[in-house]
């Protein structure tokens, strides 16, 4: 189960499960400044000791990213493109607000609309879990990014929000209370 809606800027929003979006979609990974998130953490460290010392010379070496930043990775043999997007920095509280996920989300768009990208996907609750906003105020500033678009006359790509199978049903339930009780009906 999958739902649509498109606007008047040609602009389309699908909430979707990630295993139904197509190999089209660049996907986009919500990341802190110190790329916590996206590390991976080894389960078993080899007692070596020149690979500690050059992994404590890379650590003393590491200059976060800075927060806002948004960088398209075009695709590479096994890996299609995505787009990282630091939007959280956890020395700050709280590591995420409002205007970060304002001005990513329409860099993210003007960055797809660049690129010609056909589809965007972005999690369902971006900037949400360790930031400092909610999924309705999310929800908010998706929809005036896509009212902001129709207004500058330039229309971003189709837009997914990926959603969990289990939450697949009552995201998309959310989702339609939120745009219907803002004036925008379903496909």
């Amino acid at each position: 189960m999958a739902h649509e809606w498109v606007f008047d800027s040609g602009a389309r929003l699908t909430v979707a499960a990630a295993d139904r979006l197509g190999e089209h979609v660049v996907r986009v990974h919500a990341e802190d400044t110190h790329r916590i998130l996206r590390a991976a953490i080894p389960t078993h460290v080899p007692d070596r000791t020149p690979a500690l010392a050059a992994t404590l010379r890379a650590a003393a070496a590491h200059r976060p990213a800075a927060q806002g930043t948004i960088r398209f990775h075009a695709a590479q043999a096994a890996r299609p493109a995505w787009i990282e997007a630091i939007v959280y920095d956890f020395d700050r509280d709280p590591p995420c607000d409002r205007a970060v996920i304002e001005r990513a989300l329409d860099r993210i768009v003007a960055i797809a609309v660049e690129r010609s990208c056909a589809a965007i996907a972005l999690p369902i609750d971006f900037g949400c879990p360790h930031g400092g906003i909610g999924g309705e105020e999310w929800l908010e500033i998706l929809l005036a990014s896509l009212v902001e678009c129709r207004a500058n006359a330039h229309a971003p790509p189709e837009i997914a929000l990926i959603v969990a199978p289990p939450d697949l049903a009552a995201s998309v339930r959310r989702v339609a209370t939120f745009l219907n009780d803002h004036g925008v009906s379903s496909a």
